[in-house]
């Protein structure tokens, strides 16, 4: 994860305040929090929250994408592997919706399986995405400006041959 941490926290002062969308059981959250960031976090799963606040000593909220709302805006949103869950029109309205809690410009990481179209494994539905089918969506939901796409592999056992999309957002003036 080190690169990934690195392209996002670059573009960030230190002590930034960063939401972890879609936290899972907490692995990001704590490394940020390690670093000196000002963490909020949440998660769709009751059980992931619980490991996540267990691991992390922090409150995570027990919410869905669509659902959240954000109490005080940040400087960076971190959404790695989670919003390939949500349809394309989702992933439009999040990234939509989400501009409101960003500072001015704000950086959004996100990461998507690497490909086209969509597929089901384990009863869970993944959106995947390639360079261009990204900077369309970014152009239809205006507000960003892809600061870099890049493709990384999967490290984990088994799965070398799995390629992912990472993007990097800033919100543009006028948002």
């Amino acid at each position: 994860m080190g690169v990934h941490y690195e392209k996002f926290l670059g573009h960030l002062a230190k002590g930034a305040a960063i939401l972890d969308a879609g936290c899972g059981p907490g692995r990001d959250v704590k490394y940020f929090l390690s670093q000196g960031y000002a963490v909020s976090a949440f998660d769709g799963a009751k059980e992931m929250v619980r490991f996540a606040q267990e691991y992390t000593g922090i409150d995570i909220a027990h919410e869905e994408f669509l659902t959240y709302e954000a109490i005080d805006r940040v400087q960076g949103i971190w959404a790695c592997a989670t919003l390939l869950h949500l349809s394309y029109e989702e992933q439009k309205e999040v990234l939509k919706k989400y501009q409101r809690f960003l500072t001015e410009e704000g950086i959004f990481y996100m990461s998507f399986k690497y490909g086209q179209g969509s597929y089901k494994k384990d009863g869970r539905v993944f959106y995947r995405h390639q360079e261009e089918s990204f900077a369309t969506l970014v152009e239809e939901v205006g507000g960003y400006e892809i600061l870099e796409q890049y493709i990384s592999g999967d490290v984990r056992v088994n799965r070398a041959e799995e390629k992912w999309l990472n993007v990097l957002l800033r919100t543009v003036k006028g948002v």
